[in-house]
């Protein structure tokens, strides 16, 4: 299990794909924790990560050693964490979205977030019971569109086809689409900003933040500048807030 802790109101739980814990979801875990959000991602492989080349002796460890049932020891984890936490979203990618899904129908978590999740499709009798934002690649292997028609009505959805392959939002994946990636970051912005509305969430659009000390984008000061105004929100608002209960009126 990961961590990014910082005594924020609202966490999510990260499921990453079947290459487990790699540099993708450190960073997209990194990325939401500037953010505002305390970030959990538990390693459901409980091994080293896969390279991608090795994807189909992954998929294979996945679908023998772990299974999609794992959704239960998610839902005992956001059982936990409401316990400390205002909200708890759950985001995941691919096999982690897939079982995001099956954790929707409960109500345990505020919010489940999918992206990419192909095999859904094996899973169209449940109805979530909470607040689902489902995104799919409209070029997977598999009839989206016939998919879509299926869930589309369910109470609590929200579905989107994106004119991408599976992995749209992974940098390092070869269906990565850097266009695709901004409107689902977009869609996932808005979600989580309509559904954690009673809470205070910074949202920054970031890279990692060595790229930005190196330098590798024109935009790289201006990401730090905002990280920064972020993070000075955060201390203003607690600052404000320690003041107002020590101020005593005579």
């Amino acid at each position: 299990m990961q961590e990014y802790k910082n005594n924020n109101e609202v966490a999510i739980i990260m499921l990453h794909e079947i290459y487990g814990i790699n540099k993708f979801m450190e960073e997209i875990c990194e990325e939401y924790h500037a953010a505002g959000f305390d970030v959990y991602c538990p390693s459901l492989l409980k091994k080293e990560c896969f390279l991608y080349a090795n994807s189909s002796e992954a998929y294979k460890y996945f679908v023998d050693e772990i299974g999609f049932d794992i959704y239960k020891e998610i839902d005992l984890q956001i059982k936990q964490l409401k316990t400390s936490y205002k909200k708890v979203f759950v985001l995941g990618f691919s096999v982690g979205a897939t079982i995001a899904w099956r954790c929707s129908e409960s109500s345990l978590a505020d919010g489940i977030i999918c992206c990419y999740g192909s095999r859904i499709r094996d899973y169209l009798m449940f109805q979530p019971n909470c607040q689902t934002l489902v995104l799919f690649a409209e070029y997977d292997s598999f009839n989206v569109a016939e998919i879509m028609a299926q869930i589309k009505y369910k109470k609590n959805v929200e579905v989107f086809k994106l004119k991408a392959r599976h992995g749209f939002l992974d940098k390092y994946s070869r269906g990565y689409d850097e266009q695709q990636a901004q409107v689902a970051r977009g869609l996932i912005k808005g979600y989580l900003q309509k559904y954690g509305k009673e809470t205070k969430v910074y949202f920054v659009e970031i890279i990692s933040y060595k790229e930005c000390l190196l330098g590798k984008t024109k935009k790289g000061k201006f990401y730090i500048v905002k990280i920064f105004l972020n993070y000075l929100k955060i201390i203003y608002a607690n600052a404000a807030k320690a003041l107002t209960k020590n101020t005593c009126v005579s």
